[in-house]
Order: C-alpha cells, then structure tokens, then sequence
C-alpha cells in the first residue's frame, strides 16, 4: 500500500485551474449559456439586435418580456423586501425568554442585510437577474474595516488632551508640540501650566460586518455536473481589476511593502466579455475592456484573482475536505477550511437535477418572437400602404423627384408620363393575424403566470354577474404561478442568504454588536446572549405558516377554548395553554411576547400562577356550591307552590261536593212535592233516593274528572326536604340567606 503524502501547492493550483477549465464558467464552456443570456437582454430592453434583427423596415420589439419581468419584480419586492424583514427565526423552545433572544436575532440579521449593506436594492437586482438570466449567485463575507476622522487643535490644555487620548481609538498624529505658561488665578501661588499646540488627532471607528455582494454572470463558474450549492467539486469567483494596492489593504500580512514577487501573480485581463459587453450595448455604453490599459503607477496594476471551493486532501489523511483558496498566477494567497460555500443563488424554474434552470424571458420568448414578427407585420404593412413603391420608366420620369416628393412639386417628364409610372400595392393582412396576436397573449399569460386578472386589468372581471367571491378566486388562482416562484426563492436562496449572515456575524463579531431593532431603537447585544439553536427562515406571507395563516389558526384554537370553558368541559384545557397560546399569536404577529405577557416557564411566575390557581379554584368550588343550594331551593319552591295549587284545588272540589250536595238536597225536596202530590191525588210514590250514596257518587264523578291527585307531589316534596335538612346537617351550603336575598323562599313540608 503505497503511503499517502500531503498535496503541494503546485498540485493544488493545478487542480484548480484544471477544474475551471471544465467548469460552466469558463469562456467555451459556457458559450451557449452566455448566448442565452444576451437573447434576454435584448428581449428585455426591446433591442432589434442579434435574434431580433429586423428583416424588413420595421425594427419594432414586442415588450411581453419587460411585461413579464418588471411584473414579477414588483410582485416579488412587494412579497419578500419591502418592510425590510427578511429574516424570520423561530426559536426551537417555544419560551418567550427564548423567542425574545430569537426575535433579537432576527432584528440583527435585518439591521445587517437593509441597513449596512442597503438591501432593498441589493437583494431586487439579484431577483431580478435570476428573473432575467436563469440563475443568480449573492455572496457575504465578514469584512474587518475602520473609518478615520480627523481633528485639529490650536492649542488644547493637558487635561483635555488627556481626556481625549483616554479613548482607545484616539491617536495624535506627528509630534506634540507644547508651551509652559503660569496660572496667575492666585498671584501669591502661581502655578506652571502646559498647553499644547497645533495638535492634529485622528479618531477611528470600527465599521467591521457583514459585506453582501451580487456576483456578475461572467464571473461566477461553477463545474458542469453539479446540481446544487450542496453537491459540486468546484466553485469559482473571479475578481479581475484588483490593484496593489488592493491586495495590500486585503492581505498587509501576504504583501508587505517589501513583496516583490509579483510576477508570479496573475495580471492577465480578458479582453471581450459578452454578459458585460451586452449590458453596456443595452445602456448605450462602450465596453470599456476594449479601451482599458494597464496603468504605469506601479499601486495602480492590476492583477487578477481566483477565490474558489473544492474538496482537497491537503494533510494527508486519506479524505477530502472542503477548503477555500484565493489564487493567483502561481501564487496561493489565502487558504481555510469551510463548513459551506457563503454564496446562494436563486433559480425561477427549476430543471430536475441541473443547476441551471430556465427564467421568466426563456418562458416568454417565444410569444415574444411570435408577437414581434405579427407586430413588424402590420407596422410595414402600414409604411407599405403609405409609401408603397413604384415601377417607373427611366427614360421619362426623374427617379429622384419621385423618391423624394414635396407638396406642389413639379416633376420633369421626358415625353407622355401615361404608364410610365405605376403603383404598386401591398397585400392585404391575413384576417387571422388580429386573432392570433390575441390568442398569443393569452399564451403568454398560461405561460408566465402574470395574467392581467392577477394584475387587476381584466375589465372582463367586473361585469354583471361576476361577484366578488369569483373575482378573488380568479384573482388567486392566476396569482399561484406566481407565489410558486416566490416561495422557491424563500427556501432556497434567500433562506441561505439569512442563514449564512446570521452564521457569519455570530462566529466574527466582537463580544458585542449594535443594531436598530424593529421599534428603530438602536440597541447593543453580546453574542452570548443570542440562542445557540434557532430555526431559520424568511419573512414571507406565504405558504402553510404565514402571519395570515398563523393567525387565522390562533383564532380558531381560541375559539374552541372558549367553547370548552363554557360548556364545562375545560378540564381538558392544559394549564398553561393560555398564556401559550398568547405568546403564540403575538408572535405572529411578529411581535416580541415578552413585552406584553410573563414568561410562563420562569419557575418563580409558575409558583405565584399555581397560588393564584389555588385561589381561584376554592373560589369557584364555593361559587359553585351556592349555585347549587340555589338551585335546590328554587326547585323546592316550585314544588311547594305546586303543593299550594294542589290544597287550593282540593279546597274547591269540597266546595263543589257541598254545592252538589245542596243541589241534591234541593232535589230531594222537589221529589217530596212530588211524593205529596201523589198521595194527594192516590197515585203510587216513587223510591226515596239515599243521601250518602248520592254523594259517594258525586265524589267520585269530580275524583274522576275533577283536579289531578296531589299524592305524587307530596312525596315528591318530602323527599325533597329530606335531601335539603341532610344538606344542611352536613355544612356544605352556608349560604341559605343569599337564595332569600335573591327572592327565593325556603319552604317546609307539610
């Protein structure tokens, strides 16, 4: 087995350069790429150039690509940068002491990206190209940098000058010149005084942070097999025009004053770039590479640097690792072990297991071209009509007064000019042309996604019949396409963006760090104070956990707590559910929780919350008892009302049996005017009827459709009142006197 050694630099850099040969960044290797590119931009800026040139007069571009591309960065901006909150971090505890060093975090990475590196319009130019020329690359370094002002003093006293020294960042700069004088505030006890003049100091501030810069196409270079920033053998930078000078201020450590091995540097600067050739055409610039010199100052040369990725074994071990070098020529400048690539890239349409992915001007080019050929179609049409051309014999008619006539003109004729001269007639347009344009741009919106229902410009929406609940589904289904391509923005390229420069400012900040925090309040944090794990994301109204979702949800939670509350059942409620659910939706809110409720995992809140649940729990037990006596009371009451009803009833069926009983004696005495007018008249008497069997009869006839009986309602009352003396026996209702208070009255039994 033969022994592993360690790689050289010269194998190294042979690697290197080997590997960006073969690389997607390189001249030949990415021709096709470079040319796709160049299409967009043409397209993009209506340039009748290379793909466009016109074949007739009209030199017209269709603007479907700028419709498109402008549409979508606006749309975009709206969505992801324009509250200047792109990072979202979610703390993995969930306590609010947690989620406010979260939410701390999260305002520091904001304050880095929008305000240090002005990111609203750093981070639209990379959306924006990644729109135009299918993939875009971003990169963040942590850059250690100092700003210096100066101060100039006639004459300061010692002590002052003292003081001002007394900070670490002042320094005097020459010599100090001074003079000695005496105080004569007391004539009897001068004293010698020693005041400075023509004193220069020089303050400095530290400006160190987070540097994020959009990577030109031309480049960046990446090898052709690589699928993502994840899976790669290498990745390529290069930085061309970088002076001396430059290389001194970046790496005073690799070029002292003294270095003069600069020879070995690459100083070589590609002449012709097409991307940037491109771009200056399509603003009316120059390419400046053609014209550029190198200067003769020796601080002014140029040199050009390569800062790439690779996997290398350099110690020997048997096992590649992942390291970054800056070369040169023959030279390595820098050399570290890295975790990850600090660049994201951001890709519109994703093409399975390829890097490299279609844009937005791929997706509209061909309406763009179809559309560009109808519209040259009809413009010439239009100038053919207007100035069509003319057959003309020579020999009688001048051809330059015909081709360039005036009002009133009078041309020279050799002869008649009957048939010397003749129009020629342009053909009429196709009657399908209008159509197809038509038909054209609603491929055009099938395609893209960027329909004008999404845009608001579909007056078809807003006629009769079309209600606002169908506007806003047609409104969000065109609108789909559209947040597919923002969300694969989030969680790719811009979540690695946020992540890496959070990573980058917690690993090389000093202890302490200044930032203006959501309220625009600046405020100063130790890095030891920031959480260990966090879970990162942006800020994006978007998807599954938008604020908006987040908050409808909340909601929903809140109301079927409340449900159970009411109903009796909240002994399935968790205790410490309210205040979660609080924190919770303040937090989506994007609010930090703390300022408005404790923190419920603190153990002393837990104590003085288990205390006050205590009480509340004994108070709602006593509560619930005098309820119950209440309703034990009220219950009784019905019942002995019923129970009065029930006597009152019986009470008059004795009246009724009484007036019954009258009425039969009054029959009774009828019956003995009859008996005596039968002995009278020597007629047979009638049977006597018998008094207690008429009353027997009576009784039973109002028992039997009279009033109900009242012996289930006695026992119901006893048994009542046995419950009740029980209840009291026993101490567990003590408050009779508050059912009285309320109008109820406690009732004995009969």
């Amino acid at each position: 087995m033969s022994k592993k050694t360690k790689v050289t630099d010269e194998e190294v850099i042979s690697e290197i350069e080997n590997l960006k040969a073969q690389s997607n960044g390189m001249f030949m290797n990415s021709a096709d790429l470079q040319r796709e590119r160049q299409k967009a931009t043409y397209e993009y800026v209506g340039m009748s150039h290379g793909h466009l040139a016109p074949q007739g007069v009209s030199s017209i571009v269709d603007s479907s690509t700028t419709e498109v591309i402008d549409g979508y960065s606006a749309i975009l901006s709206e969505l992801l940068f324009d509250n200047n909150k792109i990072a979202r971090f979610t703390a993995t505890t969930g306590e609010p002491k947690e989620v406010r060093a979260t939410k701390i975090a999260e305002d520091l990475t904001n304050h880095e990206i929008f305000i240090n590196n002005k990111g609203w319009s750093t981070l639209n130019t990379w959306t924006k190209a990644a729109l135009m020329w299918k993939n875009a690359a971003i990169r963040w370094d942590w850059v250690d940098s100092s700003t210096y002002s100066y101060d100039e003093y006639d004459e300061i006293s010692e002590a002052n000058l003292d003081a001002l020294l007394a900070d670490e960042n002042v320094e005097v700069i020459g010599t100090l010149k001074y003079e000695e004088s005496f105080d004569m505030s007391d004539p009897n006890n001068p004293k010698p005084v020693m005041t400075f003049v023509d004193v220069k100091l020089r303050t400095k501030e530290v400006t160190s942070g987070v540097k994020i810069r959009n990577v030109p196409h031309e480049n960046f270079s990446i090898d052709r097999n690589a699928t993502s920033l994840e899976d790669f053998s290498y990745i390529g930078i290069m930085e061309e025009g970088l002076t001396r000078s430059d290389l001194r201020a970046r790496w005073p450590k690799v070029f002292p004053t003294s270095f003069d091995k600069w020879s070995e540097l690459n100083d070589d600067q590609e002449d012709y770039k097409l991307d940037g050739a491109v771009r200056k055409q399509a603003t009316g610039q120059n390419d400046g590479n053609l014209f550029q010199t190198n200067s003769v100052l020796e601080a002014n040369t140029t040199v050009t640097i390569n800062e790439c990725w690779i996997y290398v074994d350099r110690d020997g071990d048997g096992i590649s690792e992942l390291k970054r070098f800056v070369v040169s020529g023959k030279m390595i400048i820098e050399e570290e072990y890295v975790d990850e690539v600090n660049i994201a890239t951001l890709c519109p349409i994703e093409i399975p297991y390829e890097f490299y992915g279609l844009s937005m001007a791929d997706i509209t080019r061909p309406s763009t071209l179809t559309s560009t050929a109808i519209l040259r179609g009809f413009v010439e049409n239009t100038y053919l009509t207007n100035y069509s051309p003319r057959l003309a014999d020579p020999n009688v008619v001048d051809f330059s007064a015909l081709q360039n006539m005036k009002p009133k003109q009078i041309i020279p004729t050799v002869g008649s000019p009957t048939g010397a001269v003749a129009m020629l007639q342009p053909e009429n347009i196709s009657p399908g042309t209008v159509p197809l344009l038509q038909h054209m741009q609603v491929l055009k919106e099938q395609a893209n996604g960027l329909s004008k229902a999404s845009q608001g410009l579909n007056d078809t929406l807003y006629v009769s019949g079309n209600s606002e609940a169908k506007l806003g589904q047609v409104q969000s289904a065109a609108q789909k396409r559209i947040q597919h391509i923002a969300r694969r923005f989030v969680q790719t390229g811009l979540e690695r963006l946020v992540t890496g420069v959070y990573k980058t400012i917690k690993k090389n900040a000093a202890k302490s760090i200044g930032y203006i925090d959501r309220d625009g309040i600046y405020a100063l944090v130790k890095l030891t104070e920031l959480p260990k794990r966090i879970q990162f994301g942006v800020a994006a109204n978007l998807g599954e956990n938008s604020n908006g979702n987040l908050e409808t949800k909340y909601g929903k939670v809140a109301a079927i707590m409340s449900q159970l509350a009411e109903s009796g059942r909240n002994v399935v409620i968790r205790e410490e559910a309210d205040a979660r659910l609080a924190s919770l939706a303040i937090q989506a809110m994007d609010l930090d929780p703390m300022d408005f409720i404790e923190d419920y995992n603190d153990p002393d809140f837990i104590k003085k919350a288990e205390a006050t649940r205590t009480e509340a729990q004994a108070a709602s037990k006593k509560e619930m008892d005098i309820k119950e006596l209440i309703a034990r009371y009220d219950i009784l009451a019905k019942e002995a009302n019923a129970r009065y009803l029930s006597t009152q009833a019986d009470n008059a069926m004795q009246d009724n049996a009484k007036q019954l009983v009258v009425a039969m004696d009054t029959h009774y005495q009828k019956w003995a005017e009859i008996a005596m007018k039968a002995d009278k008249e020597k007629t047979p008497r009638p049977d006597m009827p018998d008094f207690g069997q008429m009353s027997a009869v009576a009784y039973e006839l109002i028992k039997k459709y009279g009033p109900a009986n009242n012996a289930a309602i006695n026992d119901r009352l006893n048994g009542m009142a046995e419950e009740v003396k029980a209840v009291e026996e026993s101490g567990g209702m003590q408050q009779v006197a508050s059912g009285q208070a309320n109008g109820t009255q406690a009732m004995q039994p009969f």
